[in-house]
């Protein structure tokens, strides 16, 4: 890609180019959530870079990144027809491998959550994932927000970002409790 390219003036009159194609507005609910979900991608990357390792955690966030461009790709491209998936079905099952991976460490440790989670009342890097999760979160309703507006997404899209929820707050008691 040429960086000139950036700078066309299409988008000063407050529309932008979808991925296959088409112009919409800014205010477009896919463009809202593309938007999220880079806010997302980005405060993981604030998660390679300030937290230490644990149980592959950088391994991981690259690949969960990577699995989120390609989300966004699927929202950038959905339409009010059938929709074809550029993250792969199998991801909410490697996904979902994680998670039960991080429970089963938590578990054998004894710990137990009695409480609320404070925010900030634990480790740095277990602040950083809590806050990350709650992005992750809020990407998740925008784009259930996608669907009900008619646009077609492969159903395991949303069903990854809430994968992806858990995992986080798993992995933020993680680094509280160890």
């Amino acid at each position: 890609m040429k960086y000139s390219k950036l700078y066309t003036k299409r988008g000063d009159t407050g529309y932008t180019d979808l991925w296959k194609g088409g112009r919409v507005k800014k205010t477009d609910i896919r463009i809202i959530t593309v938007g999220n979900i880079d806010e997302l991608n980005c405060s993981l990357g604030q998660c390679y870079f300030f937290t230490k390792e644990l149980y592959d955690i950088k391994e991981h966030t690259a690949i969960i990144q990577r699995d989120l461009i390609n989300i966004m790709g699927d929202i950038a491209s959905c339409s009010h027809d059938d929709q074809q998936s550029l993250l792969d079905v199998s991801k909410n099952d490697d996904l979902d491998n994680q998670i039960k991976h991080v429970a089963e460490i938590l578990d054998s440790k004894k710990l137990k959550q009695t409480d609320w989670v404070l925010y900030g009342q634990g480790s740095p890097e277990g602040f950083i994932l809590d806050s990350i999760g709650i992005k992750c979160r809020k990407a998740e309703l925008q784009i259930w927000k996608v669907i009900d507006n008619n646009f077609k997404l492969q159903e395991h899209v949303p069903m990854y970002l809430n994968k992806l929820s858990k995992y986080l707050y798993l992995r933020a008691r993680m680094y509280d409790n160890f």
